[in-house]
């Protein structure tokens, strides 16, 4: 702020107009600010430090827990598919296992095996409370004041059943004698009362505590939420990624507050997540299990029915033998029909799975053409053979594809089996959950730097907006040079002269003239400048009226 008064006069000097040179940035002028400023900013920057070293040390820390998991390509489940296996591997593997992951399926049985709608917490003094549990958790239950915790505190809550007006809510829970508690709703009214390893059950609240660790008089507050809002609010939170890419290393990692419980989530997950991928390979063994046993006495009584046929005909016709000609197409017939039969297997497995416009769907029926057309062939090849050479290649054929089909049904029958018996997934638990020992939030190191920083920030922002809004005129020269009148004196302001004042109302001193008390005085100095300064200006004057007007 100004600490002086300047006089300026009009005289016979023409006006300058204003000094276009006040655009321009002074750097002297803001190092001046800033300096003036000095305690201000001080003050600023120095509550704003308080204030983030305070958050740094209440802040909750959050904690974090991860696993490791190794996807592998998965195999195909029907034994003999061979190569068509391959085409069910496709590089969307790893998004896909980590939907799977974070589905209802899986997030939901960890929710109900960790009771996870159900919330246990004790009552702490607000903003300063849980920031002195932490200190004191691992010590014994702290004596305290009043219904909060103060450290020490545990409570292990099996069982909550709420009425839907309470679930809202809430209830506390206040500790009393002997590992007795009283459950009370918000307003304080008493719904029953409890013992800790005890179901106890009344106006509509269910609840079973294992354990409870707390001095008489302590309170806890205790809540239910909806499955689906558990289920919802842990799949928000946990976060499932790949470790590079196209590597099937996936990552499950949660963050929390409760260090032994998000370990305990992640753990819960993965497994969980480990049985089901066992569990649908094996489904996918007994499908193909079942489906080949209702073939099997089908293809049996065909065989049989065949085998009886061509026994038959060679009796009434005393044994006749087939050809090396006809041999050689019988072979090649059985081949062909053993093919498309496989064929046949491998497309009512699939078609389970996929529609007809399906590539793998396509693929088949494009094979299973080529080998009718091949079959064709051979067959207008056979007719140019006797009548019983034909007859005899029919039946022999029958019998020989109904044997080698029933031959081929048995194999994977016995291999399903093996494969069921011992299902292994395609997943694997590389690295079980862990929580690190320090917390992940808050840095408090950033937070307190951070904090310095802005409130530096904020004193200086606030400093020069105070000088942009002052109206007053600290620099004579500024006169000079925006308005063109020329200052004719500076009085600096009298310290001396305010003294002389508040002895004058105290009745110390008669009168306040500082020209007796301090004639070189620096206001009495200027004065007698600006009466120097006058006396020349007014010379040439047209008339002696001078007017004083104030600085702004």
């Amino acid at each position: 702020m100004a600490n002086e008064v300047s006089t300026t006069g009009n005289t016979l000097n023409n006006n300058q107009g204003f000094d276009q040179s006040e655009d321009e940035i002074d750097l002297s002028e803001l190092i001046g600010t800033l300096i003036e400023a000095k305690w201000l900013i001080s003050i600023i920057a120095g509550v704003f430090l308080v204030v983030g070293v305070f958050y740094a040390l209440v802040a909750t820390p959050i904690y974090q827990a991860d696993a490791v998991l190794q996807i592998e390509e998965k195999s195909g489940g029907m034994p003999g598919l061979g190569d068509l296996s391959d085409m069910l591997t496709t590089d969307a593997l790893a998004a896909t296992e980590i939907e799977i992951i974070k589905s209802r399926n899986i997030i939901g049985k960890a929710v109900d095996k960790l009771n996870l709608t159900i919330n246990a917490q004790p009552d702490y003094l607000p903003i300063i409370g849980a920031a002195i549990a932490r200190r004191y958790s691992g010590a014994e239950v702290s004596s305290g004041m009043g219904g909060y915790a103060w450290g020490g505190e545990r409570i292990q809550l099996q069982r909550l059943v709420l009425p839907s007006y309470l679930i809202e809510d809430g209830v506390v829970l206040v500790t009393g004698k002997d590992q007795q508690y009283t459950l009370t709703d918000i307003d304080g009214e008493a719904l029953l009362t409890g013992s800790v390893g005890e179901v106890a059950s009344g106006n509509g609240v269910e609840v079973f505590i294992s354990e409870l660790v707390a001095r008489e008089g302590a309170e806890f507050n205790l809540s239910q939420s909806s499955r689906i809002k558990a289920i919802n609010n842990l799949q928000g939170k946990i976060k499932v990624s790949e470790k590079g890419k196209k590597t099937g290393i996936l990552r499950i990692s949660l963050d929390g507050e409760d260090p032994v419980l998000i370990s305990r989530i992640i753990d819960s997950v993965a497994n969980l997540y480990l049985r089901q991928n066992v569990e649908r390979m094996s489904e996918e063994a007994e499908s193909g299990l079942k489906f080949l046993q209702k073939q099997l006495p089908l293809i049996k009584d065909e065989m049989e029915a065949a085998e009886m046929e061509l026994n038959s005909y060679r009796m009434s016709k005393s044994s006749v033998d087939l050809t090396l000609e006809a041999q050689s197409l019988l072979d090649r017939i059985i081949t062909i029909e053993a093919q498309l039969a496989e064929l046949e297997v491998k497309r009512a497995d699939i078609s389970k799975k996929y529609t007809d416009v399906h590539p793998i769907m396509i693929t088949l029926v494009n094979h299973e053409a080529k080998l009718k057309e091949q079959l064709e062939k051979i067959n207008s090849k056979a007719h140019g053979l006797p009548k019983t050479q034909q007859e005899v290649l029919r039946l022999s054929r029958d019998v020989e594809v109904a044997t080698t089909i029933y031959t081929q049904l048995l194999n994977m029958v016995q291999e399903l089996k093996v494969a069921k018996a011992g299902t292994v997934g395609n997943v694997r638990i590389i690295d079980t959950a862990l929580t690190a020992e320090k917390p992940i939030k808050p840095k408090k190191t950033m937070i307190v730097l951070l904090s310095l920083v802005l409130g530096i920030f904020l004193g200086v922002a606030v400093a020069f907006v105070r000088r942009a809004m002052s109206k007053g005129v600290e620099d004579p020269d500024s006169i000079e040079k925006n308005i063109g009148i020329p200052v004719y004196a500076n009085i600096p302001l009298s310290i001396k002269q305010a003294l002389l004042d508040k002895d004058v109302a105290a009745g110390k001193a008669k009168h306040a003239i500082l020209c007796e008390h301090d004639p070189k005085d620096q206001a009495i100095e200027g004065l007698r400048s600006l009466r120097t300064n006058l006396h020349f200006a007014l010379l040439e004057a047209k008339n002696n009226i001078v007017m004083i007007t104030g600085p702004a």
